[in-house]
């Protein structure tokens, strides 16, 4: 991404330089005031009295409202100020303004954040509502109402409508909240404390007093009352980003607020009585921590809507560090104890689904570090048909900086540790901002996108704040407003329509000729079998309103087959054959208007048992791997629970094995029939402390019915400990196990998976064991085992027949297969930083034929196998579950992921220090402080955090010890499925982008609809992760539908039914009354058994 930029960079300095015929023009060109006749620049002016440590939010900024204040069919633009005053310009044409301030009654002298445009009092003309912050709550923090005389005059009437709020507001939001057809607000606000930490973990404050609590205002005959607390708007918080949506379909409009800080982000569903109810935890598994700006759309073309939040984590590493440190899992824990939902520091990308919760997909699109970011606003900047992503950021000065913390720390220690604020005022003077590049990211399809804001014009360093778009001119595409502190604004001319002469249409939408009565309308195209949607919500991005009219670009389409406009009431207006390159005005007073179709009801594919309930759930012990091991990239001790199915006791009737975690037993769960009626009768394993990290039936002693292998695993206990001894249990053909004393002779080791085969061709059952892990010593590899079976005696004969196999990795899943179609099972398996390998039995002997299939090269953090002919052709092919690619750990052939492990500072433990490749150099992956827990002697070599940000990897470790250091990459983090072509081995095939939106735990197939070709069920999602990545929770499970030749349809989760959250790490297919049912296995959860709901060969419903 960075090399393309830097070549169209360099691309545009040649052809200007050079005199070339034809000049490069940037999408965007930016006019300065002798072309646009715009002159506003937000400057502020710090002292003792007006600095960061006294007002929290001093460099937030002011926003931008775009609106026709004069009816003349072209839109103005005003500007916020905070120590200067706020400044409206009317469109004169052609990208022409002038200033009208003065004259018009608009001057202000209070800190202005916000600007909403809304016609308060119904009258045609727009009105300018201004939200107010400021150090303290007074008469000076008072919200402003210009209401619009129809002359281009402006009268201050906040107080006559009840609207002169005086708490500290960020932005509102007016709408018709209790469908009564007239206007509420709701007003997002913060407090201004410099002796309150606002990141300190503490009860939720859920009365609705806290000075910093949002409020709700009802319109009643023309004045605005305070209805907050009986509303249930109740949750204290900072907000800085708002948007009103209907999310759940219900023609009753909701409220998204996105909070500063730890104060969760709130989802306020209406109750449609009057009220709210927060539903954050509900609708997404986890947000952003210090939520900015806020934008709705969709933008994968989808028909749901989808949401985006900025935070502060920087895209570079040098500034990464050297803006973060010391990221704690123990405080994540004490949040979510405490009933937080997860928050991470970076950008979310909220994708709808089809059953209105979300998936959060920012770190897949590369759009989630964007540094200090305001104002995201979604849009088809391009007329491609694709929605893009502007951002602006920067911050006047860098207070997250950690040698500036530490600064204050050490004064404050000199003092005795007697707090002075005068140290940090003055440390505030010294401190310096980094200017930092807006980003512009072009969507180009299938939720890839490219930052852009160089190629296109919109590149230049700044401290951006809020931001908004509109067609300024009526050419056709979207122009940008951005109000800058200390810098004249941006005014963006897109030339989109110059340069590339691609199609659009702009949908003016309104009731009463109201734009904010139109709110939560949502307008869908369909043309050429695509739709295209987008929803009213002139409230966007950050502290801004946006042109109300809808933009869609529509590429080269010359018409559009339908446009359906759906109102607030789910009333439905549909206009057939629209020609492109014009405005649709559509009122819906003046509109034919239906009851919408009743959407069909399906039921999805899978819905839970009738049969049989398991009254069962997994508990996870503890351990917090991260406090032995400070570097881990995830825990290792959070893999269960294991499984396994068998008749134990010869009734017909399938049985079920489930492993316990640490600390508790394993059960099986035993099938009954009596009178008809299922159930499970449960046996518990006692008075065992392993983990289960794998279990199988297999017949050891040759009595005829099924005896239990359990193998322990995880990384809680110290090497060597008794608990990673596996066990053997006999059964006595009635399902009752003894442990046998005699079956196990072999050492003991942690490990991941257990397979069967008779590999040595004597005719009784042989095992495979992987070797997960080393503990305590990530990541040397684990002990593997070829078992040979000796009369119901095991034994460990891999150093005599496959002694490769013994330290291959840390592997996490294998199976036997004949891959080559001759007769004889290969052994393959795969694990964390590991190719998939293949072991070939000859004469015997067990030798890597892993270059031989082609799979060498595609090195993972592989979780599971499926081996199984996928596309029909007569041999195996293989899927294979991965990472996925929604993680922040990113690998390419060329830049791979890499942990070095080594013990660097010679205490006589394992280092794992991981690297990665940032803007072409390796650097570690950890921040100073995080390091520092593991080799304590960084912090003597790098006193200085700065110093630490800007070092490679061989700068901060030394170029000998990384070379004595074991060296660990993976270049793929793809779930991928691979085809078998014969003698020509594997070729990898690509699946669905839907299929890398989380870690894929276990694979299996089945043919749900009976067309002959297998569908995938995927099962994923974990909780392991460091916190500074975060859980993968965007995907428990996800269904593939085969189509046939190894490609796949994702079916979305209503159609699946696969709809609950959790951690799945297994899937286990059981057999009841006949039917095959699915058992997901979810770790510290209940499973859930499913059944596959079917009529005939159709699906009820349709795919």
């Amino acid at each position: 991404m960075l090399i393309r930029n830097y070549f169209l960079t360099l691309l545009f300095l040649i052809l200007v330089s050079c005199g070339g015929k034809e000049e490069f023009k940037p999408r965007f060109k930016l006019l300065d005031e002798n072309d646009s006749g715009i002159l506003f620049s937000n400057d502020l002016t710090e002292s003792d009295s007006i600095n960061a440590y006294k007002y929290l939010y001093m460099y937030n900024g002011g926003g931008v409202g775009i609106a026709d204040f004069n009816n003349d069919g072209l839109k103005d633009v005003f500007f916020a100020g905070n120590m200067v005053s706020s400044k409206l310009f009317i469109n004169d044409g052609g990208l022409r303004f002038h200033d009208i301030t003065e004259i018009a009654g608009l001057k202000t002298s209070k800190w202005i954040h916000g600007v909403s445009i809304v016609d308060i009092n119904a009258d045609g003309f727009q009105d300018i509502y201004l939200s107010v912050g400021g150090r303290t709550i007074g008469k000076h923090s008072e919200n402003i109402l210009f209401v619009n005389n129809g002359d281009l005059t402006f009268t201050e009437l906040s107080e006559v409508y009840g609207l002169n709020e005086s708490r500290l507001t960020t932005h509102t939001a007016f709408f018709d909240f209790d469908n009564d057809g007239d206007l509420d607000a709701y007003l997002i606000n913060y407090e201004n404390n410099p002796d309150k930490d606002p990141t300190a973990i503490k009860r939720k404050k859920k009365d609705g007093k806290s000075k910093s609590s949002d409020r709700l205002l009802r319109n009643e005959n023309g004045k605005f009352v305070d209805i907050t607390v009986q509303a249930g708007i109740e949750h204290e918080g900072y907000g800085l980003g708002l948007l009103i949506n209907d999310f759940n379909s219900d023609g009753w409009l909701d409220i998204y607020v996105s909070n500063d800080f730890t104060y969760d982000d709130n989802l306020y569903i209406n109750d449609r009585k009057g009220g709210f109810n927060d539903q954050i935890g509900k609708y997404m598994n986890h947000t952003s921590n210090f939520g900015m700006g806020v934008d709705i759309a969709d933008i994968n073309n989808d028909g749901a809507m989808d949401l985006f939040q900025v935070d502060m984590l920087p895209e570079d590493n040098r500034r990464q560090k050297k803006l973060l440190s010391g990221l704690n899992y123990n405080r994540f824990q004490l949040l979510t104890n405490n009933g937080y939902v997860p928050q991470y520091m970076r950008n979310s990308l909220q994708l709808g689904t089809s059953n209105s919760n979300f998936k959060e997909v920012g770190q897949l699109t590369g759009m989630s570090n964007t540094d200090w970011s305001w104002t995201p606003l979604i849009a088809d900047l391009d007329n491609n048909g694709q929605k893009d992503v502007f951002i602006t950021n920067g911050y006047v000065k860098d207070v997250t900086d950690v040698d500036f913390r530490d600064y204050i720390i050490s004064e404050n220690q000199r003092r005795n540790a007697v707090f002075d604020p005068n140290v940090v005022i003055g440390a505030l003077q010294e401190l310096k901002g980094e200017k930092v590049s807006n980003y512009a990211y072009a969507n180009s399809g299938g939720l890839k996108f490219e930052n852009m804001a160089s190629a296109w014009g919109l590149s230049e360093p700044s401290f951006s704040t809020g931001a908004s778009y509109g067609d300024l001119d009526n050419d056709g595409d979207l122009d940008i407003i951005v109000n800058n502190l200390n810098h004249p604004s941006f005014v963006y001319e897109n030339r989109s329509r110059e340069l590339d002469s691609l199609n659009y249409l702009t949908i003016n939408v309104t009731i009463e000729n109201d734009h904010a009565k139109a709110i939560g309308t949502q307008v869908k195209l369909l043309a050429d079998g695509k739709i295209y949607s987008a929803v009213v919500s002139p409230y966007r991005g950050f502290q801004s309103t946006v042109d109300a009219r809808l933009h869609f670009g529509l590429n080269k389409l010359k018409k559009v087959d339908a446009v359906e406009v759906i109102w607030p009431d789910q009333k439905v207006t549909r206009l057939n054959n629209v020609l492109v390159n014009q405005q649709l005005n559509i009122e819906r007073e003046t509109s034919e208007v239906e009851i919408a179709n009743q959407k069909p009801v399906f039921d999805g594919v899978f819905g839970e048992s009738s049969h049989i309930n398991l009254d069962y759930k997994h508990k996870e012990s503890m351990f917090v791997d991260f406090n032995r091991e400070p570097l881990l990239p995830h825990k290792i001790s959070q893999e269960g629970p294991s499984s396994a199915t068998a008749d134990v006791n010869g009734d017909g009737l399938q049985d079920v094995f489930i492993g316990g975690a640490a600390g508790e037993p394993g059960r099986l769960f035993t099938q009954r029939l009596k009178n008809g009626a299922l159930s499970y009768e449960v046996i518990e394993f006692e008075g065992v402390e392993s983990e289960d990290a794998g279990a199988l039936f297999i017949d050891v002693d040759a009595d005829g019915d099924e005896d239990l292998f359990i193998i322990a695993g995880s990384n809680e206990f110290e090497l060597g400990s008794e608990f990673y001894k596996d066990r053997l249990y006999l059964n006595n053909g009635n399902g009752n196990f003894t442990i046998s004393e005699n079956g196990i002779n072999y050492d003991s080791f942690s490990s991941g998976v257990i397979i069967k085969n008779d590999f040595d061709n004597d005719g009784d059952i042989d095992l495979f064991i992987g070797g997960r892990c080393k503990p305590g010593q990530y990541p040397l590899a684990g002990t593997s085992k070829l078992l040979s079976n000796n009369h119901g005696v095991f034994n460990d004969v891999t150093a005599d027949v496959a002694p490769a196999l013994q330290k291959i990795g840390m592997v996490k899943d294998a199976a036997w297969a004949d891959l080559d179609n001759d007769g004889t099972n290969e052994l393959v398996l795969t694990g964390e930083f590991m190719a998939i390998k293949v072991f070939k039995n000859v004469s015997g002997s067990f030798l890597d034929a892993t270059e031989q299939y082609n799979l060498s090269d595609y090195i993972g953090w592989w979780n599971c196998l499926k081996i199984v002919d996928i596309d029909q052709d007569g041999d195996l092919d293989i899927l294979a579950g991965n990472l996925g690619l929604n993680s922040r750990y990113k690998a390419t052939p060329q830049e791979p992921l890499s942990v070095y492990a080594y013990d660097f500072n010679t205490d006589g433990r394992i280092d794992p220090v991981i690297a990665y490749f940032n803007g072409g150099r390796e650097y570690i992956l950890h921040d100073r402080m995080t390091l520092a827990q593991q080799i304590n002697s960084i912090k003597k070599k790098f006193v200085k955090n700065l110093d630490y940000a800007e070092a490679t990897i061989e700068e901060v470790l030394g170029k000998e010890r990384l070379a004595k250091a074991l060296k660990l990459s993976a270049n793929h983090f793809s779930t991928s499925l691979f085809i078998n072509n014969g003698t020509e081995g594997f070729t990898y095939s690509v699946l669905p982008i839907e299929a890398q939106f989380s870690q894929v735990n276990d694979i299996e197939t089945l043919d749900f609809d009976h067309d002959g070709i297998l569908d995938v069920l995927l099962a994923g999602n974990s909780y392991s992760p460091e916190v500074f990545n975060g859980r993968y929770d965007a995907q428990s499970a996800l269904l593939l539908k085969g189509l046939g030749n190894g490609n796949f349809l994702p079916m979305s989760q209503t159609m699946s039914g696969l709809i609950k959250n959790g951690v799945v790490n297994k899937i286990q297919k059981l057999s009841v009354n006949g039917e095959e049912l699915i058992l997901l296995l979810k770790n510290n959860d209940s499973p859930e058994l499913l059944q596959v709901r079917m009529t005939g060969n159709h699906l009820k419903g349709g795919y």
